[in-house]
């Protein structure tokens, strides 16, 4: 919210070609480069020791020295995590890079974040880094005494491959500068102060067509991804796809049973219980019309009824 707010637009393709967003928002800047680090597992912030807490363990089973788990299970846990170690960093060095590293015309002033905004930033910075210093001493004591201390195999190799995976990363945004600058966005970074920010991006994607093509594909031929993962990168920005996997398994029958409830209430209860009410209705209506107050009326039903009567009563007899 701080960096949108600073930026004027929530589009990352934007900002990356924006000059100063950094010195626009130094405390979201900083808070967010200890945020991803934490996320990319890199020592000495307490994501590390969360994520060496697992490789340990895989480590452990792998080697066959937990008997309720299989080796197997331990060995995909590990290669899992170490994978995930490159990935994570990757992604969290391209975020990095792109938001506040960007090349462009400077970015227009939006006004100072407030402090709210920013004291938050800092409340959820501080333990990230704090945890991690306590990692040793005081958090092993919360945990029934189980230590904390990572291993020698498994820090090295997750702390390696994160750091391969920002500088592969590093690599491919300074090989795809040229491409950024060759496909300026000035209509988002050159808009006059009082401009709403919506719109003046509605008008960059409208006129930036070759940067953006269709808004739900978000197409920037200046992001490192596509170097780095060429033709998956189109399915890659989409999630591989899992989403519309997710919707048509489970959103859509859900949404189609939904409707077909909704559908049961309106036409079959509801109509049922209508008819329900309508047969006591005309029940009503009919001997509200002999409600005449016609006492001769009312007189010469009661005989007809007791004629009636004694005439069954006598074929019965």
């Amino acid at each position: 919210g701080a960096v949108i707010h600073a930026a004027g637009t929530n589009s990352l393709t934007a900002m990356s070609r924006m000059g100063s967003l950094a010195k626009r928002a130094p405390d979201a800047m900083w808070t967010m480069g200890i945020a991803l680090a934490a996320l990319a597992a890199l020592p000495p912030l307490s994501g590390f020791f969360s994520k060496e807490s697992v490789l340990r363990a895989a480590e452990h089973a792998s080697a066959g020295h937990t008997a309720h788990i299989p080796a197997s299970v331990g060995w995909t846990v590990l290669v899992a995590g170490l994978v995930a170690a490159l990935l994570t960093a990757a992604y969290a060095a391209r975020l990095f890079l792109l938001a506040f590293r960007g090349a462009g015309p400077e970015v227009a002033d939006h006004g100072r974040q407030p402090a709210l905004m920013t004291t938050v930033l800092w409340v959820l910075a501080v333990p990230t880094v704090a945890f991690g210093g306590l990692a040793y001493r005081e958090l092993p004591d919360w945990f029934g005494g189980a230590t904390l201390a990572p291993t020698l195999i498994t820090s090295v190799l997750g702390t390696g491959l994160a750091l391969v995976g920002v500088l592969i990363t590093y690599g491919a945004w300074k090989a795809s500068t040229a491409t950024r600058q060759a496909v300026p966005l000035g209509a988002v970074s050159a808009e006059p102060a009082g401009a709403e920010p919506e719109l003046v991006e509605i008008e960059a994607i409208a006129a930036h067509a070759a940067v953006y093509g269709d808004i739900a594909d978000a197409d920037d031929p200046g992001d490192p991804g596509r170097l780095l993962l060429g033709p998956l990168h189109r399915h890659a920005a989409r999630g591989f796809h899992l989403d519309a996997v997710y919707g048509a398994l489970f959103v859509r029958p859900v949404l189609a049973a939904a409707e077909l409830v909704r559908l049961l209430d309106r036409d079959v209860v509801e109509n049922t219980v209508r008819g329900a009410a309508g047969v006591p209705r005309l029940l009503g209506a009919a001997v509200r019309k002999a409600q005449t107050g016609n006492v001769q009326t009312y007189l010469s039903a009661l005989l007809a009824g007791a004629v009636v009567l004694a005439v069954l009563v006598a074929v019965g007899a």
